[in-house]
């Protein structure tokens, strides 16, 4: 005996947008085949420039990306040196999860920021939270380059921010 049911429709998958700039193809290339299996994931890549050079910025992007992608999840890549950070943001919740992969060869680093997505892609769909609650943002990017010391207060107002 054969049961045939319809095809549910798919409203109900996780939406996932990843920024790629300039020089992320491997890294979007890694990320397609670490979702690919997970039926509940809808990847949209949005083309673009490289992420902007502040936190602040970065996260007022992501809320517009999610929007525009109707996503709940963007993810992007900053080149720190020649480590790279993959960020993880949950707009709608106020939270972000950044990775740091430490230097390796490129394939190397683009698998492990993509395995590393992929568990925070995973503990979202099944209703877990990632990463710290940041403020809410809905100023315009900034459009100065941001200074290591500015970096590095930025992540320390996150973490102030963040503590119970």
């Amino acid at each position: 005996m054969v049961l045939l049911l319809p095809l549910m429709a798919r409203a109900d998958r996780l939406g996932v947008a990843v920024r790629q700039g300039p020089h992320d193809a491997l890294l979007v290339e890694r990320l397609r085949g670490q979702l690919a299996d997970l039926d509940d994931v809808a990847l949209a890549v949005d083309d673009g420039t490289a992420a902007e050079p502040t936190l602040e910025a970065q996260l007022a992007a992501a809320e517009r990306i999610a929007a525009a992608r109707d996503a709940r999840v963007v993810v992007w890549f900053v080149e720190r040196g020649r480590a790279l950070e993959v960020a993880i943001a949950t707009p709608v919740d106020h939270r972000l999860f950044v990775r740091e992969i430490p230097p390796a060869s490129e394939s190397t680093m683009a698998e492990a920021a993509a395995i590393a997505v992929r568990g925070a892609v995973r503990s979202i769909a099944a209703g877990g939270t990632i990463g710290v609650e940041v403020p809410a943002t809905h100023a315009e990017p900034a459009v100065e380059r941001e200074t290591p010391s500015a970096h590095v207060e930025t992540v320390a107002q996150v973490a102030v921010h963040a503590a119970p």
